[in-house]
């Protein structure tokens, strides 16, 4: 029995022991901590609902180290209705994504989770090919909270057996020193058949990449690790002009950089895909929810795999 249960190609369901994942670490907190906010739910008062998600939450954007003084949200409460909003649509998603359009997936992996929030992204990573990868999963999220909560996660585990999604696993706030830490504790752990993902779901609409300055300093972050092996980035966003945007100065600035990208055939800049998927959501909504997302792939493995063929 797979881990996320997929029907008719984009249906997605809770497994069990993903149900109770959702169960221990986000529904029971949740109930116990704002049950005003879940008798919302449970009375289909989407309106009302909505509301105190753009007004608490900011649609995904708040800061989580914050609390909501207005509402009487703590950190862990803002956290915890984060969680239980959307991390079952984006986990879906996001799953939908690595097995329906990543390419081939090495033996061993280093993944490197921008905004990885409360491990959603690692978890559908996990759940498409932990089975058939050595995995080394390094998330980034600014939050100090949201932080906690994919440790917390990990550590939970698939089977909440307190065996963790990830032994290899890293967390850091600001992604400036990851060449370093790449370089470091990583890549010299690692042979050159290692396959590095540079995963960014949901992560281009933080307000800090509103900036283009910024999106250039991670642009040069990715560049700095100068990895002499496969890459992969993946994107995934909603269906929004801007986001796109903003991935698409990012992989030009990864394209023109002088650096061993320049010479791997990062040269294309395909516009971005759409796709849907439907899911079964942590609550009873009227209709069965329905996501459609912007996304894309990239990577070297054209010009690496020639390269590695020629005479050295």
């Amino acid at each position: 029995m797979s881990y996320i249960n997929c029907y008719n190609g984009n249906y997605y369901v809770l497994s069990g022991h993903l149900q109770g994942l959702f169960e221990s670490q986000v529904i029971r907190p949740f109930e116990r901590a704002k049950p005003h906010v879940v008798e919302i739910f449970r009375a289909n008062n989407w309106g009302k609902m909505n509301n105190l998600r753009y007004e608490i939450l900011e649609a995904g954007l708040a800061d989580f180290d914050e609390p909501s003084e207005d509402f009487s949200f703590s950190r862990e409460d803002k956290v915890s209705f984060y969680c239980y909003s959307y991390m079952p649509m984006h986990l879906f998603s996001s799953y939908h994504i690595f097995k329906s359009y990543l390419p081939p997936v090495s033996d061993k992996v280093v993944f490197i989770d921008f905004g990885c929030g409360p491990l959603t992204s690692g978890i559908a990573f996990w759940a498409a090919f932990a089975r058939q990868c050595n995995i080394t999963y390094i998330g980034i999220d600014k939050s100090d909270t949201m932080r906690d909560m994919a440790r917390q996660i990990n550590q939970y585990g698939p089977y909440g057996s307190g065996q963790p999604f990830y032994k290899d696993f890293h967390l850091g706030r600001d992604y400036n020193g990851l060449p370093g830490f790449l370089s470091n504790e990583i890549k010299l752990d690692n042979p050159t058949d290692t396959l590095f993902i540079f995963n960014f779901c949901y992560f281009l609409q933080s307000k800090t990449l509103e900036n283009q300055s910024e999106i250039k300093r991670l642009g040069n972050v990715l560049c700095d690790a100068d990895l002499d092996t496969k890459v992969c980035m993946v994107y995934q966003d909603p269906v929004n002009d801007k986001f796109q945007a903003r991935w698409y100065d990012l992989k030009s600035w990864v394209i023109t950089f002088p650096s061993m990208y320049e010479m791997s055939n990062f040269s294309s800049q395909d516009s971005t895909k759409k796709t849907g998927i439907k899911f079964d959501n942590l609550w009873p909504e009227p209709m069965s929810p329905y996501k459609e997302v912007s996304y894309d792939t990239f990577n070297n493995f054209h010009y690496y795999d020639n390269y590695r063929q020629l005479p050295q």
